[in-house]
């Protein structure tokens, strides 16, 4: 099973790049769930991790996930420039104001660009803010998105395993759990899921502290027993 892990600097890829992880998520100001970095940073970032894919976060704020006019045009501006980059992918989300259902319109336009240099798709947590997840995964698909990063719902992630469940059944896109999972739950959540994605946990003392390469090893080690 894949590990993902969150890289926030270019320290954070140096490390991580000597571990066992399997991906690299890249981002800026988890303070705020993580928003879209420098590109001098992931350039930067792709020369150390040469053998960890490194997928970009493409978030303009933290404002909602219904983004203004401004906002949608900055998104599109990122993954123009990212997209001319090696890096592996985006990881982003819009979500329409008011019925918090996927932005299609807007969406195929971002996906548009990405798919130009065959970059992978990954809806980041807004996903679990939509109405149905059926029908939003129905629509990721048909967009092209691989992956969707969930949590499962609203709850800490080991209250979800039903809907994790559910989600991976439907065959349609990638289940990557994200949110709350470490080193206690690792081996339980990979039971229900396809791949993991882990932040805080891997860290020394939360966010504002240095990777932890023991952590991630031993979480890579907890999910790939049988």
């Amino acid at each position: 099973m894949k590990l993902e892990v969150i890289a926030t600097s270019i320290a954070d890829v140096k490390a991580i790049s000597q571990s066992q992880a399997d991906r690299i998520e890249y981002c800026h100001t988890m303070v705020d769930g993580g928003l879209t970095p420098k590109i001098k940073e992931v350039k930067q970032a792709l020369l150390l991790a040469d053998h960890q894919p490194i997928n970009v976060m493409i978030r303009p704020n933290a404002k909602s996930f219904a983004y203004s006019w401004l906002a949608y045009q900055r998104m599109k501006w990122s993954v123009y420039q990212f997209a001319k980059t090696d890096v592996n992918g985006f990881v982003l989300g819009i979500l329409k104001k008011g019925s918090n259902e996927i932005d299609e319109k807007r969406l195929k336009k971002l996906v548009k660009i990405a798919q130009k240099q065959n970059k992978e798709l990954v809806f980041h947590r807004a996903i679990d803010q939509v109405p149905s997840y059926s029908q939003a995964l129905d629509t990721l698909k048909s967009l092209g998105f691989k992956t969707i990063l969930t949590t499962g719902g609203h709850q800490a992630i080991t209250k979800n395993f039903t809907t994790l469940d559910q989600l991976q059944k439907m065959h349609k896109v990638i289940i990557l759990a994200g949110g709350g999972v470490n080193q206690d739950n690792a081996k339980e959540v990979s039971l229900h899921v396809d791949e993991l994605h882990v932040g805080s946990s891997v860290r020394v003392n939360g966010w504002d502290s240095s990777i932890d390469i023991e952590k991630i090893n031993q979480i890579k080690k907890l999910i790939e027993k049988g």
